[in-house]
């Protein structure tokens, strides 16, 4: 027995030997992607970029085969020039779906659901406009945006701030009789409402908070220390402040989202704790994720789908990019991994930046882009949204000026039919603004003032000036009327 172990090792070490210039060819053939000139090149370009995009801070994250290569914080956190640090946690928005779909998965393998369960099965008194169809729905459809929920059902609590205990539930009574845009599993349609009825879901069968249940499954596990649902815990988890552009300038505004958020866009983590979340999706940690977890998570079930559970997919140079960006009022972020080939290393990126604007929105795309060695595109003020803010500020003026004349001007003294045609068109472009241009953007008009308040007040001065008008001119043809019908 004591010769066949010797006999054993000697060979161990031959094989061992014999093998590792194989070894060490395979991993030499790797280049080394994030070299010190590219990594000068994207900072570079961040400082350059976040100039000519008026955008305060920015934290970036840079990994190579599971490590983090390039960590860093750019500009300031808050008003006061508290500045931003690796360590500094922003609000990274529909980011935070990768978490609701990793915890669902995790719920699975240990037996809790099965992702093609109909979400009526836990939500016995969820309904759509249709009888039966809402048992149509199951827990993949909800995570891969199939479900036919429209993307305007899920936009109707974008300025909710309430938080209380029954939050989430109170989410998906307001879905309770939508209409479907089409039956479950045939299309693929956006909407944070998918992911209000998993973050129920969720709190149902944990019995728990979201925040507790994510702080326990994926948070403390991966020993992200400055990351949180919506509110800090600690005093240290200094967050940044959002700063939505007014006009293309950046003004600071505190605004937490309600608890009806959680699970699609309520998360906040600094640059340093997602790039821990990103190595352990990328490879496969299994603190919080299995070999067959990663594999439903990051394949889509429907074909050509570009969206699997919380994660798009698309190719880059021949490779799966698996990322996912997201947008709260004064934040853009962005995540995503390239997993690696027999000739390039894995690598994985993190951006969380502090602004959101209606006419300088491409920063973080093009941060990703020179990241992916990409060409950033051109970085000049949106032209249609700068059109649209001019027009609808020179409405309120033409407005002001028409009330002006309605008030204190001498107007019409004989009632005519015509007259009528004024007001009409007056309040069908009060609907137009208050109405019809957010519907068009599948949003409410509330639901636009976080991100972009420029263009929401212009709305919101538009619909009411001319709602005002119309009022005042229709008072007026009452008055005329009635004396037109007192001299006959």
């Amino acid at each position: 027995m004591f010769r066949l172990n010797l006999l054993s090792l000697f060979l161990l070490l031959l094989v061992s030997v014999l093998f590792q210039p194989f070894v060490s060819a395979k991993d030499s053939s790797r280049s080394t992607y994030f070299t010190e000139q590219r990594v000068s090149r994207i900072d570079k370009y961040v400082e350059q970029s976040m100039r000519e995009n008026r955008v305060p801070g920015v934290a970036i994250a840079l990994l190579e085969s599971g490590k983090v290569v390039h960590l860093k914080g750019f500009g300031s956190a808050d008003q006061l020039g508290r500045k931003v640090t690796p360590q500094t946690p922003f609000q990274i928005a529909s980011v935070t779906k990768s978490f609701t779909s990793l915890i669902v998965l995790q719920l699975e393998r240990e037996g809790k659901l099965q992702l093609n369960d109909s979400v009526t099965k836990y939500i016995p008194w969820f309904e759509t406009s249709k009888p039966k169809q809402a048992s149509k729905i199951t827990i993949r459809n909800l995570l891969q945006h199939n479900s036919g929920l429209s993307t305007f059902s899920g936009n109707q609590t974008q300025n909710s701030v309430y938080r209380g205990a029954d939050a989430t539930q109170l989410a998906v009574k307001k879905l309770v009789g939508t209409k479907l845009v089409n039956d479950p599993g045939e299309e693929f349609n956006y909407s944070n409402a998918n992911y209000h009825l998993a973050t129920h879901l969720i709190e149902l069968l944990e019995n728990k908070p979201f925040e507790q249940v994510v702080s326990e499954r994926v948070l403390m596990p991966l020993e992200m220390k400055n990351s949180y649902v919506q509110i800090p815990v600690a005093e240290s988890q200094e967050e940044a402040i959002g700063f939505p552009h007014w006009f293309g300038f950046p003004l600071e505004r505190k605004f937490i989202l309600g608890r009806m958020k959680m699970g699609d866009g309520g998360l906040s983590a600094s640059a340093e704790d997602m790039a821990a979340y990103v190595a352990a999706v990328s490879e496969t940690n299994a603190r919080v994720i299995s070999p067959e977890m990663r594999r439903k998570l990051l394949n889509p079930e429907l074909n050509n789908a570009s969206y699997a559970l919380g994660w798009e997919i698309s190719r880059l140079d021949g490779d799966d990019l698996f990322e996912h960006s997201g947008s709260n009022g004064g934040f853009a972020s962005s995540i995503g991994f390239i997993e690696p080939s027999l000739e390039k290393n894995g690598i994985g990126f993190v951006i969380l930046s502090n602004t959101s604007s209606a006419l300088y929105g491409d920063f973080v795309p093009n941060l990703r882009r020179v990241i992916l060695d990409k060409d950033p595109l051109p970085t000049e003020p949106n032209t249609i949204n700068l059109a649209s803010l001019v027009v609808l500020y020179s409405g309120i003026l033409v407005l002001v000026f028409f009330l002006y004349r309605t008030i204190f001007k001498q107007g019409a003294r004989t009632f005519r039919l015509r007259l009528l045609i004024a007001p009409t068109i007056l309040l069908a472009f009060s609907y137009l603004n208050a109405f019809a241009i957010p519907l068009m953007n599948k949003i409410s008009l509330l639901g636009i003032y976080p991100f972009f308040p420029d263009l929401a007040v212009g709305l919101i001065g538009n619909a009411t000036l001319a709602f005002l008008l119309a009022l005042m001119k229709m008072a007026h043809l009452i008055g005329l009327y009635k004396e037109n019908i007192a001299k006959k």
